[in-house]
This record gives C-alpha cells, structure tokens and sequence, in this order.
C-alpha cells in the first residue's frame, strides 16, 4: 500500500526513521511516536510562555550531562521543515540561546501542525514494520496507535528508557523560523530544499 503519495518525501522520511532507529536502539514505542508526532505537530504542545520557555532552556543548558553523539540539526519530518536542535552540539557551537528561544517560540505559535500527518505517519511506520525494519511489530505499532486515538493524539514525554540511556536535549524548531546565524546552510544539503 503507497502511503505517501511522493516517492522521495516517503525515502526522506524512511531514512529520518532509519537513522533514528540506528542512533537510539533502545528507543521504544514511546520515543517513536514522540518522534513522529513532532514531526506532524511540531512545538505546537509546548511551553507558551516565554518566561516559561526561557527558564525552561537556561535549566536545561546549565544542567546537560554528557550524551550521544548527536548533529546539531536533525531534520525529523519527511517535508524537511521540522527539526530537532541539539542542545549539546549548539551550545558547543556557541550559538545564540535567545535565537533558538526565539525560533522555538515562532515554531510553536506559527507552525500549524496536523493530526492527519501523525496519523499518516503511524501508518506508514506500521507497514515498515510488517517488513521487519524495526524491532517493533506491526501489531504493537498499531495497538499503542489505537491507544494514543482513544486519548485524542496527546503529547507525551519520552521514555524513561530513552531519557536513561541517551539523555535527550534538544528543541523542534520550524526550519523557516530559525535564524542564519545559527546553521551554517551550505553544509547541510537537506536544508536548501
């Protein structure tokens, strides 16, 4: 069944699955559909509240422990208009932290996201794994998506799992909202889309 109705939009989105699944082989459901949804949804569930965001951002770079090896910018949605900013690599880069609490806040008031994606999304993850590409089975993806629906898609936190073992740090920003300054687009190619 052709989930995506763009052969290279569903490779983009194949490979984001892949290199997570490599990345973070103790993610579990969870984490996935953490991953998707975000994709589809953006920021859109986060903090508000500038103040909120700020305090949020300034405690969690004062307190990052060590972590993976993770790129500064990790593209998480098929459309290339999503991603992750790593907050290791970014502050390491000495890049603007009031820029990246701009470009979170712009992405979670601007960026419209759509359950219709995450839906779409689950989906397609569903039919990889009747392939066997991942360490989950169809049926587990579809049962943990039927009980995501029975609460109306929420937001949820990443596993306890995920957090322990990869002590995850970033923020999902709208590609268009984030500033120059921050990503040096001429070495990233999937950027310039």
């Amino acid at each position: 069944m052709q989930i995506f109705q763009n052969v290279s939009t569903e490779k983009q989105f194949h490979r984001i699955l892949v290199d997570h699944s490599h990345r973070y082989p103790g993610w579990i459901l969870e984490d996935l559909y953490k991953l998707i949804y975000q994709a589809a949804k953006g920021s859109e569930h986060a903090v508000q509240d500038v103040e909120r965001a700020r305090e949020w951002l300034k405690n969690e770079t004062d307190n990052l422990v060590p972590g993976i090896a993770e790129p500064l910018v990790d593209i998480i949605s098929p459309d290339n208009q999503i991603a992750r900013i790593h907050l290791r690599p970014f502050l390491a880069g000495r890049h603007d932290s009031q820029k990246l609490l701009e470009a979170f806040m712009q992405t979670a008031r601007g960026f419209k996201g759509s359950t219709d994606k995450l839906i779409l999304y689950g989906q397609y993850i569903a039919q990889l794994a009747e392939n066997e590409e991942f360490s989950f089975t169809s049926n587990e993806i579809v049962n943990f998506f039927r009980s995501m629906e029975e609460r109306d898609y929420p937001a949820i936190h990443h596993s306890s799992t995920f957090n322990a073992k990869y002590s995850p740090a970033y923020r999902v920003i709208s590609i268009k909202y984030l500033p120059k300054e921050i990503i040096s687009w001429q070495h990233n190619p999937r950027l310039l889309k």
